[in-house]
């Protein structure tokens, strides 16, 4: 059979560019050494999930070159290249594996990466991206014009990352990866022989081997191309499961999303998941402003199901946080696209409206020390929403603020019936001395003058106490309020402290400091006895909260501020 010249190179250039292919494809020690490095620096590159070390290896590896080598010996029908340049490809991918092997076994702790892992399944585009790799590298040799660009094209393609990643799984037992990433070289191989001869011959380089018959040309090249066929259809079937896998993922994703921004303050994180023979296992990272419940998982996973059409198990970690935006923003920013553009997503209006209302819930405890609304709820009954508010401080919010909030909540939600119930959760603050009464003393420092006299206080009161036979001094606080002493004691008895006794203690303790000292006993039944009479704690705490709250929230302030809260 007469093959057509299309085009030539000059038979210097021809001459040279064999030279070159042979001389780089003998198989002496300078390209073992090259094969042993390029390696080991993909393997690192691998294990430290780093594409510009991977790059290096592929700039500095030999192996492209005998491939060459092999094209052009079965074009020209040179069999003493064709076994050099085998004999170097062959002993070449034998010792990158075994260096890979190697590195796997005394690398410490080898975890797998994303660099790793993106090289055990090879699809169709990995063979259409090593067809045209090769192309360009065969062309750049015949044309001295472009031949500086063949390192770009060593770059492209990938030869060594992938032997050294089969030795590397096949060190942690990882056999299924590591077949993977051989059939990854094998198809570069197979795609860079076939394109290069075709290169070759179209540039006729094929010598005083011009003549060829079918027979030759099927001996030659039919081992080649059968195994490029069937490489393509096992890739293709590759292409085709991660095609699947890619739409199961989307849909999942987008069931999760969208059934999340049903729920106030829940936020898709990302997911992971199994597809089995007989169901799909997903577990979901959420944030949320607290644990999501199982009901409203068995919800997803149900809408899960109908979407996918097959059973499915949803496992949900909810880490708790929160997405806290200004006061008249309601939107749910999820990510960016390719436009740099945040990405909105259209969320229930029931949930809008659970993210206004603690926005107005949090607008006004702001100015109010020692409260935190830790979450809001929507419930509904009947045709009437309830909006529960869980609530932590130091005392117990007032009828009055409750019904102050609930008629600021009717007015902007334009929801007249709506209901607000306040689910309080009281803390304790304890240090050294015991239960420390923070809504009553504030975070006042004493200098040591006022510290002496605190102790002389005490003292005298300790003194006192230890002669009542009815009553006995279980803790004391205090503070500093326009300059007087306020002393706080917890005293328990048979009755409430009597009022006689508590103006005996006052005057006691201000002849004792020479100081002005204020006294209020609290009973273990939650009664404080004051020289004015008995009150209730939680309306007497909110009386003094009122005179300590500027103080007390400038000082939380310079806490938050100091401890980077």
């Amino acid at each position: 059979m007469k093959l057509p010249q299309v085009t030539r190179i000059t038979p210097a250039r021809a001459r040279f560019v064999v030279q070159e292919i042979s001389e780089a494809s003998e198989p002496g020690l300078r390209f073992y050494i090259l094969v042993i490095v390029s390696t080991m620096i993909a393997g690192f590159g691998l294990t430290m999930n780093s594409t510009a070390v991977i790059i290096g290896a592929m700039l500095v590896a030999p192996l492209m070159t005998p491939i060459f080598g092999m094209a052009l010996a079965l074009i020209r029908g040179d069999a003493h290249l064709l076994g050099k340049a085998s004999q170097a490809e062959v002993a070449g991918v034998a010792a990158a594996i075994a260096m890979g092997f190697i590195l796997g076994l005394v690398y410490p702790s080898l975890e797998p990466t994303p660099e790793m892992i993106s090289r055990t399944q090879p699809q169709l585009f990995d063979l259409m991206v090593a067809i045209f790799s090769g192309f360009a590298g065969a062309y750049a040799l015949v044309d001295e014009k472009i031949s500086p660009a063949l390192p770009g094209v060593a770059i492209a393609t990938a030869i060594v990352p992938p032997l050294a990643n089969t030795g590397l799984c096949f060190a942690v037992g990882a056999y299924a990866g590591g077949v993977g990433s051989f059939l990854l070289f094998f198809s570069n191989f197979l795609s860079i022989l076939l394109v290069a001869s075709v290169v070759f011959w179209f540039f006729g380089m094929t010598g005083k081997y011009h003549d060829l018959g079918k027979e030759v040309v099927v001996k030659r090249f039919g081992l080649p191309v059968v195994g490029f066929f069937i490489v393509a259809i096992v890739l293709s079937n590759t292409l085709y499961k991660i095609s699947v896998d890619r739409h199961l993922k989307s849909t999942i994703t987008k069931v999760l999303i969208d059934s999340l921004a049903n729920l106030p303050h829940k936020n898709f994180v990302k997911m992971v998941y199994q597809a089995g023979d007989e169901k799909v296992h997903v577990l979901a990272y959420v944030d949320s402003a607290s644990v999501i419940s199982p009901t409203q998982v068995s919800r997803i996973q149900q809408n899960l199901i109908d979407r996918l059409k097959q059973p499915v198990e949803l496992v949900v970690q909810s880490n708790v946080a929160r997405t806290v935006g200004a006061l008249d923003a309601f939107n749910e920013v999820n990510a960016m696209n390719l436009n740099r553009e945040f990405i909105n997503k259209d969320l229930h209006p029931r949930v809008v409206k659970s993210k206004k209302a603690d926005t107005i819930i949090r607008n006004f405890i702001a100015e109010r020390p020692g409260i935190t609304l830790l979450q809001t709820g929507l419930l509904k009954k009947d045709d009437r929403d309830i909006l529960l508010a869980t609530v932590s401080g130091l005392v117990y919010p007032s009828v009055e603020s409750i019904q102050e909030v609930e008629s600021v909540l009717r007015q902007q939600l334009e929801e007249p019936e709506l209901e607000l119930i306040v689910r309080f959760a009281k803390y304790e603050l304890l240090n050294r001395d015991g239960r420390q009464r923070a809504e009553l003393t504030g975070f006042v420092e004493l200098t040591e003058n006022q510290q002496a006299v605190v102790e002389k206080i005490k003292n005298s009161l300790e003194h006192w106490f230890a002669q009542e036979p009815d009553y006995s001094l279980v803790g004391t606080d205090h503070t500093i309020i326009d300059g007087e002493f306020y002393f706080y004691l917890d005293v328990a008895g048979p009755h409430f402290f009597p009022i006689e006794n508590v103006q005996l203690l006052q005057t006691l303790t201000t002849d004792t400091s020479s100081q002005k000292v204020n006294v209020f006993v609290i009973s273990s039944g939650g009664t404080v006895a004051t020289t004015e009479g008995y009150q209730q704690y939680e309306t007497f705490a909110h009386r003094i909260l009122e005179k300590l709250a500027p103080t007390i929230q400038a000082d939380l302030n310079t806490l938050i501020e100091q401890s980077n809260l």
